[in-house]
């Protein structure tokens, strides 16, 4: 029997959700992912536990979900945000919603996040505004 986390029961919630705590430098790091948030991670949770989004994604991606990260800790207000993010072995359209845990001096301690692959969202969006353009386009002609 393994020993049970204090985010284990996270694993009953159906959409994605993690948790960075802050290291000793200051640094937001992941602690935690649920069973639906690694569903759609595609890579060990070891790629993840214990870093930065500075090292777990590559480049212009890593820095951005990292200045968001730091945005939340700074600001101390929740954040909603969308990102394009390699997740699964494809490139993901991300939205991610981040709130801080305060400890009684208003300092962050923790943050726990969710997000939700809304990819095909966008694809509909843009195949939508395709075809109206289109239609406007043939009634104009």
């Amino acid at each position: 029997m393994t020993a049970e986390t204090p985010f284990d029961q996270f694993d009953l919630i159906s959409t994605a959700v993690f948790v960075l705590e802050l290291n000793q430098k200051a640094e937001p790091v992941y602690v935690a992912f649920n069973t639906s948030a690694q569903k759609l991670l595609g890579r060990p949770l070891s790629d993840y536990l214990g870093h930065t989004a500075l090292t777990v994604y590559p480049q212009d991606y890593g820095h951005s979900v990292y200045a968001r990260h730091c945005k939340v800790c700074d600001s101390g207000t929740p954040l909603t945000y969308q990102l394009e993010l390699p997740l699964g072995g494809k490139t993901r359209t991300i939205r991610t919603t981040l709130c801080p845990k305060l400890d009684n001096t208003g300092k962050v301690t923790q943050l726990f996040g969710s997000f939700v692959d809304i990819t095909s969202e966008i694809s509909a969006q843009v195949a939508r505004v395709q075809f109206d353009t289109l239609a406007t386009e043939m009634e104009q002609f």
